[in-house]
């Protein structure tokens, strides 16, 4: 019995040290094959969600108060606004997409509740960007879901969920890039985002969503837009996750200097 009792134990440990590493990028052609760790491939943001401290406030992990602190996955120290009606929970534990945990942001009212990360410092031109997303229903009027802005907090660039359950880029001094294809409620979806900095009407923004169980972006299709006249200059530096009034979730968040071509789910 001792023996049987420690081979389960250590089939336990195994597990769940599997679960709290949660490999992100694939050497292979992603999905659940050929996963390895990501310490070689350049990323400045890797968060999965999996661990949670909270920072001095009144909040707790399952619901941050306004400007309190969290220290992620990696050590990463991310920030919450919440506003009236809003939540944010770093470690939201009902059907997650990943692991065992993932982030729900309750939108409240008519601002923003969003979760912002630390700033972070591209070694070159383009940042690359993925993260798991879904949502409860779609809103009433276009909503921010994701926002690459600078390490000053200026905008860069945002990615909005429509009335229509489709995605579609904002970047001043560009007109809006739509996909064509929508999104379905309650479905978890890759999302890809590219950003290199402009010059001054030349940023280019692309954005991309797969169904989970294609792990790669396609660069083309219906579920594919680019924008690529955007007037900000700036170099990213950081990224938020956001919502008003409706319920959103993500999970896998990553921020590369190479692009991400594979993922592990």
């Amino acid at each position: 019995m001792r023996k049987i009792l420690f081979s389960l134990s250590v089939i336990l440990l195994l597990c769940f040290s599997v679960n709290a590493q949660e490999y992100d990028y694939c050497a292979g052609a992603g999905g659940v094959t050929a996963c390895t760790d990501t310490t070689s491939t350049g990323l400045l943001i890797r968060q999965g969600f999996e661990s949670c401290t909270a920072g001095e406030g009144a909040g707790t992990c399952t619901a941050l108060a306004n400007a309190q602190t969290a220290t992620l996955d990696n050590n990463e120290v991310w920030t919450a606004t919440v506003t009236t009606g809003g939540a944010i929970n770093v470690a939201h534990a009902t059907s997650p997409m990943r692991g065992s945990y993932q982030l729900h942001v309750d939108g409240g009212d008519s601002t923003y509740t969003s979760l912002t990360s630390p700033t972070f410092s591209p070694s070159g031109n383009t940042t690359y960007y993925h993260f798991v997303f879904k949502f409860g229903v779609a809103p009433a009027s276009d909503r921010i879901i994701f926002a690459i802005r600078t390490s000053a907090d200026a905008a860069i660039a945002t990615i909005y969920l429509n009335p229509s359950a489709k995605l579609y880029i904002y970047q001043a001094g560009a007109a809006d890039a739509v996909t064509t294809d929508a999104l379905s409620a309650n479905t978890a979806y890759h999302v890809w985002v590219s950003h290199t900095q402009g010059t001054g009407n030349n940023q280019t923004i692309t954005l991309e969503f797969t169904a989970v169980g294609t792990a790669s972006p396609t660069g083309s299709g219906n579920k594919y837009v680019i924008s690529n006249t955007g007037t900000p200059t700036g170099a990213a530096g950081l990224i938020r996750y956001s919502s008003i009034v409706i319920d959103v979730y993500f999970d896998q968040g990553m921020v590369s200097n190479s692009a991400i071509t594979n993922v592990c789910e």
